[in-house]
């Protein structure tokens, strides 16, 4: 446990505020600066939600930060903030503005709070202050932009993964192989098609998924969630040679 001896004007006597990172940092510089006195930063809680409540639940904080974007695990985070949240905790979730999605998911589980590292430093030294002392995080209004957004994201992220689903086995294998960083040329060298073969089937990949580049389709792929394609042209070489039904499980 951190016992900060430097006076601070706006100490918050009795907190206890219990920060999930992999950045202690950041979180120390911001509990300190914003008066929080009583604090642990927690580098390596566990790997599992389980694991993580636990380590929590020994210390009996009275607020959890879950820093996402410090390190702390995505995949779990909104289990967690309803987990902690039945421990009696308060709850306020670091999560870049760019993943609705969790951001709401987090919001609906009983965060008490959703913020950023790209916030304005007096926004994060608020709501560092707030979270400890118990008083409110988010305006109504904000919470229902958060909860907006990450409506708009869920039904934007079906759109693409439709227009994905569109593709023919054929035409995911090349973009699977584009996401790779091959090129037409190469692709149609290893598939032993001719080029106007995979150039056709590049036009039929962007109509299909709305798009007017490569780079453009590459994106989209991303951004459904083909995450598991390596940036290596070499990868995707030896890909070329599997089963095209075998892109996407």
């Amino acid at each position: 446990m951190h016992h900060d001896p430097r006076p601070a004007a706006s100490s918050i006597v009795g907190a206890d505020v219990v920060w999930l990172t992999a950045d202690r940092v950041f979180a120390e510089a911001l509990l300190e600066v914003a008066g929080v006195a009583r604090f642990e930063v927690m580098t390596a809680p566990g790997s599992t939600a389980p694991e993580i409540l636990e380590s929590v639940r020994a210390r009996h904080p009275r607020a959890v930060v879950l820093d996402v974007e410090g390190g702390a695990p995505r995949a779990a985070a909104a289990e967690l903030v309803g987990r902690l949240g039945r421990l009696g905790c308060r709850v306020l979730v670091f999560a870049p503005p760019g993943a609705a999605v969790l951001r709401a998911e987090c919001l609906r589980a009983g965060a008490d709070g959703i913020a950023s590292r790209a916030d304005e430093l007096d926004r994060l030294l608020r709501d560092t202050a707030r979270v400890a002392s118990g008083e409110p995080l988010l305006a109504e209004a904000e919470r229902a932009a958060i909860l907006h957004a990450g409506a708009d994201a869920r039904r934007e992220h079906a759109r693409l993964v439709r227009a994905l689903d569109s593709l023919t086995p054929r035409e995911q294998q090349v973009l699977y192989a584009l996401m790779g960083g091959l090129v037409a040329k190469d692709i149609a060298r290893e598939l032993v098609v001719s080029l106007a073969t995979i150039r056709t089937r590049i036009r039929s990949i962007l109509m299909k998924l709305n798009v007017r580049s490569q780079v453009e389709a590459v994106a989209v792929a991303y951004r459904a969630g083909w995450l598991d394609a390596p940036r290596d042209p070499s990868w995707a070489t030896r890909f070329l040679s599997s089963d095209p039904r075998s892109v996407i499980s």
